[in-house]
């Protein structure tokens, strides 16, 4: 369908910056900007209409790490480059909670752990007796031990053991994003939903941003698209991958609030109010990229025996039946550390917060709006 030119005329053409991506990347981008920069003319395009495909469609759980999690990235890229992270994880709540209030965003903070079981896949015994470790690696940020033995917030059976996390919070990813939206909108950030980004090409004066409809000039653009940046830039090391999360009905209540962590980060589960949810399962997954089409039949088994023995107070639930169910894509790549560059001069990218965007974004956000501001 044509565009009209009352509607065409709407749209303010040239911006100073043009960010693609509403999600939370985008969305606290825009907003240090305009807080830095009160004469910058910024627009956010966003191709939804509401959900974003990470930013609201994760778990609502604010955390940085766990125990397994936190040693299996150790030895991988090593404690300087993980704790580096950690930081700006920890940096970015913080931000975030300073930012917005409790009940703006449906915050609260909530026990958390992670349970270790036999037969898992990542055994426990490789992450139980390095707790020390982890603890002295992590004093520096977050202020005292962040791990402890026991604790448990919910019942557990024979065998399985429970590290206890110092602390974690809980919200709902939806408040946030709106909550985003009327800080940038309050500080002049035009934000328009609904306009998908066709391509953006240099010109003499910055960039020409296409849509479906009508096309923008900035001198600078932002992709924040996290894995969708593989669109554009596939030689990015970075993709997106599918996570699922399903809710269960309140005739199978839980008797626990909090957070509850398994298998290196792979499994997390957490309340909404007396309800469960649970998600993730993609060590048990074989295709790991953006197909849809099984409604995850392949790891929904998994979680649900998980779920059954040791999320439902130890008594196995047969009759248990999700409400809700849906899907996000994570921005995934061969490391964790988030991509933050200006691929060319002017065109800048956020990508690949490897599930971490409640963390890691307010962070990122104003790291790149310096930059941008800078440039």
């Amino acid at each position: 369908m044509e565009w009209s030119f009352w509607e065409q005329d709407l749209f303010q053409k040239q911006y100073d910056v043009v960010i693609i991506g509403g999600g939370f990347s985008g969305l606290s981008t825009a907003y240090y900007l305009a807080s830095q920069n009160p004469e910058m003319s910024i627009a956010i395009l966003e191709k939804e209409v509401f959900h974003r495909k990470a930013s609201t469609r994760n778990a609502g759980m604010a955390c940085i790490s766990s125990l397994s999690e936190l040693i299996r990235d150790a030895d991988s890229v090593g404690w300087g480059a993980v704790l580096n992270l950690i930081e700006n994880r920890w940096k970015g709540l913080e931000l975030m909670r300073d930012l917005f209030s409790h009940d703006d965003i449906h915050y609260s903070d909530v026990p958390a752990g992670e349970i270790f079981f036999q037969g898992q896949h990542f055994g426990a015994d490789s992450y139980l007796n390095r707790m020390d470790e982890a603890n002295d690696s992590l004093k520096d940020i977050v202020g005292r031990p962040y791990f402890k033995m026991g604790g448990a917030h919910l019942p557990l059976p024979s065998g399985a053991q429970f590290v206890s996390h110092a602390w974690e919070g809980q919200l709902h990813p939806a408040r946030l994003c709106q909550a985003w939206i009327r800080k940038c909108k309050e500080l002049g950030v035009d934000i328009w939903e609904g306009l998908e980004c066709q391509n953006a090409n240099p010109t003499s004066e910055g960039y020409q941003v296409k849509t479906k409809g009508p096309a923008f000039s900035a001198r600078k653009i932002l992709w924040a698209t996290n894995g969708s940046i593989s669109d554009v830039y596939p030689e990015l090391d970075v993709s997106p991958v599918i996570n699922h999360v399903w809710v269960f009905s309140k005739e199978t209540p839980l008797q626990w609030v909090g957070n509850i962590h398994a298998e290196a980060g792979y499994v997390y589960a957490r309340n909404v109010g007396n309800q469960l949810l649970i998600g993730g399962g993609r060590h048990n997954q074989a295709h790991q990229g953006k197909d849809l089409s099984d409604n995850g039949a392949e790891v929904f088994p998994y979680l649900l025996d998980f779920a059954d023995r040791f999320l439902w107070d130890g008594k196995r639930i047969a009759e248990a039946k999700p409400v809700a169910y849906w899907a996000g894509y994570l921005g995934m790549g061969s490391e964790k550390n988030p991509i933050l560059k200006e691929v060319r001069e002017g065109e800048f990218i956020i990508a690949r917060l490897s599930g971490m965007g409640v963390a890691l974004s307010t962070y990122l956000g104003r790291e790149m709006a310096k930059r941008i501001s800078k440039s």
